[in-house]
């Protein structure tokens, strides 16, 4: 019941952020990795990402917040990025690495825009247990997001 209902509070906040995204780019032509540019508050504070958030490409990966459960980032390409993917993964516990992540761009780039996708580190088993057991998600992605992840939808 625990997991059911912090799922769906990452999701509203998921949802927040990829709108906030959203009006962001119709003001600048493009999107920010960084959440200070976004007019939305974000409720957790910390900057230490766990193992998920590690293992981004640097130069992908934007602004961080993690509330000590929950990683929260922005990940895109460049400087002005024209696609941004906002995720939140697990940092500990017993569905470390999985999580909800979001784009905001075309479907043929790593997620569909503002569909919630249930996704893994791919080299974690939890797949299976968060999205399809936990949850009740069934089709299966592979290779999203530069083959770290697994998604669900």
């Amino acid at each position: 019941a625990v997991e059911r209902s912090e799922a769906a509070q990452i999701q509203s906040l998921l949802k927040s952020v990829v709108n906030a995204e959203q009006l962001y780019y119709l003001q600048n032509k493009h999107f920010t990795k960084n959440f200070e540019d976004l007019d939305i508050t974000i409720p957790f504070k910390g900057t230490d990402g766990g193992y998920a958030y590690k293992r981004m490409p640097p130069e992908y990966v934007g602004s961080l917040r993690s509330n000590g459960r929950w990683d929260l980032f922005l990940y895109g390409y460049g400087m002005m990025p024209a696609h941004i993917n906002v995720m939140a993964f697990n940092s500990k516990g017993k569905y470390e690495k999985a999580g909800w992540c979001a784009g905001t761009t075309a479907p043929d780039y790593h997620f569909s825009p503002a569909v919630l996708n249930c996704c893994s580190v791919s080299d974690s088993p939890l797949p299976e247990t968060y999205c399809q057991q936990l949850l009740g998600f069934s089709q299966r992605f592979d290779g999203v997001g530069g083959g770290y992840f697994i998604s669900y939808r």
